[in-house]
């Protein structure tokens, strides 16, 4: 465990650091969160974070990523205070680097490096702790042998991918049958096997959230050939992936929520994309290894 940030790591980064832990202990304060410990980790903490770098006129800089570890565990409140969070940070001040926030409980955390996560273990072997109210350590973990890390990728991938073809079979029955709301939530849930099989397969984290606009930035940031799966600039693709993205809650509880058998056979064409482009990058990352 590392206390001390890299020595090159430019005034106005720190300051910009010091910034979001100090706005995140005052916002989690307010609703009566209480922290355990931030931790900052990835590039930063590893010493190769890029501060600028200009290639083809494109700017690129590394994220400040940020565990949140908080004494209780927040459920399903952790994605939105997240979300919350780095709203908030970027309107009181703002930050060059790219921001990512991920709150969990220590008694999670804890449970994931017993079961040798090693998304878990690598944030553990490289941090930097920014903030300790408790003073309890985290778990041990065992450094998983290349074997071991493979065998449990091929565990999650065989868990979660398999898993879209019976909510894909009820999307198809209720299509048949009209039920057209019922058949958009069965679509969503497809959709989440994918890219939960993917994500697992790819950074071994399962992500708290049935978000799908985070969820796809997730992907986006993880390979670029998902780029293209929506284009939302272009407003019909918006306005239908946005019902794809409501049906997990407005499906089965808003009587508002409406969709049309036409939006359903277009969103259904979308996610069988989706589903030959995770199935082929599942197995790539598998391979590599």
């Amino acid at each position: 465990m590392k206390t001390d940030l890299p020595k090159n790591i430019p005034q106005k980064r720190l300051s910009e650091l010091d910034f979001v832990v100090k706005t995140i202990e005052e916002e989690l304060k307010k609703k009566d969160v209480e922290i355990d410990k931030i931790i900052l980790f990835w590039s930063y903490a590893r010493w190769n974070f890029v501060v600028e770098d200009i290639k083809e006129k494109e700017e690129f800089r590394s994220d400040f990523d940020i565990l949140i570890i908080t004494q209780k565990d927040l459920w399903e409140e952790d994605i939105s205070l997240s979300m919350y969070l780095t709203d908030i940070i970027k309107k009181k001040g703002k930050i060059e680097p790219p921001l990512t926030l991920i709150i969990e409980s220590l008694e999670h955390v804890n449970k994931m490096l017993r079961m040798w996560r090693y998304f878990y273990a690598d944030i553990k072997m490289e941090w930097v702790l920014l903030y300790d109210k408790s003073k309890i350590d985290l778990s041990e973990y065992k450094e998983l042998t290349e074997e071991e890390k493979q065998e449990m990728i091929k565990e999650d991938y065989g868990m979660w991918f398999p898993g879209w073809e019976e909510f894909f079979d009820d999307f198809k029955h209720n299509l048949e049958l009209k039920r057209y709301k019922k058949s958009a939530f069965y679509l969503h849930q497809s959709t989440e096997c994918f890219i939960t099989a993917y994500l697992l397969v790819k950074t071994q984290y399962k992500e708290k959230t049935h978000d799908l606009n985070h969820l796809y930035m997730k992907l986006k940031q993880c390979d670029e050939r998902f780029n293209d799966w929506f284009n939302l600039e272009n407003e019909d693709e918006f306005i239908t992936f946005q019902l794809l993205r409501e049906a997990y809650v407005g499906a089965r509880y808003d009587r508002n929520y409406t969709v049309k058998k036409e939006e359903l056979e277009f969103l259904e064409k979308k996610v069988v994309v989706l589903k030959d482009l995770v199935e082929e990058l599942c197995k790539e990352e598998m391979k590599r290894i």
